[in-house]
């Protein structure tokens, strides 16, 4: 089994805002009486947070995966056995290669993500023995 460390890229402009949020518009778009609506979470706003929690909760379980009773941020799928989780806007996964690449695809095609890290598997690690203190 390995490990990927996945991180979406301006995951807060992924959510759907949930709530009417106005904000006042940046000078280059300012016209007297008007301000905007803001369609996606923005940073900043009190529930941009949740906001993104809603987001990826809805792509992990509409992709197959069940999230975690005791803690609300892990994932697991069974049919690929396939572990998440989620800390803020960052992936940590744990599985075999090919599932590992379907994630990927699969998160990839909702976000714009960044592989930080895929550990490599165990059969690459030397298996040299440690040396003899002396």
């Amino acid at each position: 089994m390995k490990l990927d460390f996945i991180d979406v890229r301006r995951a807060y402009f992924h959510a759907a805002a949930r709530r009417k949020v106005y904000v006042k518009l940046p000078p280059e778009d300012h016209m007297e009486g008007y301000c905007g609506r803001l369609n996606k979470a923005m940073y900043g706003t009190r529930d941009a947070a949740q906001n993104w929690e809603y987001a990826y909760v809805s792509f992990m379980e509409k992709i197959g995966f069940k999230r975690g009773a005791a803690s609300p941020c892990v994932f697991h799928m069974k049919d690929r056995n396939l572990r998440v989780v989620v800390h803020g806007d960052d992936f940590t996964v744990l599985g075999y290669e090919e599932d590992l690449d379907w994630f990927r695809r699969m998160i990839s095609e909702e976000y714009e993500v960044c592989l930080l890290y895929t550990s490599p598997s165990p059969r690459d690690l030397s298996t040299s023995p440690m040396p003899s203190s002396a």
